[in-house]
């Protein structure tokens, strides 16, 4: 009879050391995941004055982790008229369904979007989505990363350097 006690006792000190090994792992895993966040740089080229109604910026990879696909929705902002700013590469049309996608980028690579902002309208502040997504091998699942980047002010010329 003791040996049966002791048993399931034994049993679910198994079961509470499985657990707590599970959610450390969790945490180890989560916390590995966030280091590895890719990391980018949003800068003005070229604002769209009164006259002009495209912004054009450039978003550089500035971290170490490799991407394969960057994923990034129009900027989503609250206009009362209901306007909306389309997104793109430059040189190329706006996505039809309304997400910019492009890839794969390493640690220096750009890429050049163009903001469709209007002339003489005031603007909202605007922020990217950035979603991420990195595959390691074809045995690992794909690991995705979303990051928010203010846009620098549409209207206001880049310093020139």
């Amino acid at each position: 009879m003791t040996a049966i006690i002791l048993s399931c006792i034994a049993i679910v000190v198994a079961i509470i050391a499985a657990g707590f090994t599970g959610k450390q792992a969790m945490a180890v895993t989560s916390d590995d995941h966030r280091k590895r966040a890719p990391k980018y740089e949003v800068t003005m080229r070229s604002a769209a004055s009164n006259q002009q109604t495209i912004a054009i910026y450039n978003l550089k990879m500035v971290s170490d982790q490799p991407i394969d696909c960057v994923s990034i929705p129009q900027p989503s902002v609250r206009v009362a008229d209901g306007r909306i700013f389309p997104l793109s590469i430059t040189g190329q049309s706006i996505p039809k369904e309304g997400i910019v996608n492009f890839g794969p980028l390493r640690i220096g690579d750009s890429e050049r979007l163009s903001l469709e902002v209007g002339g003489n309208v005031s603007l909202p502040d605007f922020e990217l989505v950035i979603t991420s997504t990195y595959k390691r091998g074809r045995l690992y699942r794909r690991e995705s990363w979303t990051g928010i980047y203010p846009l620098p002010d549409p209207r206001i010329e880049p310093d020139a350097n």
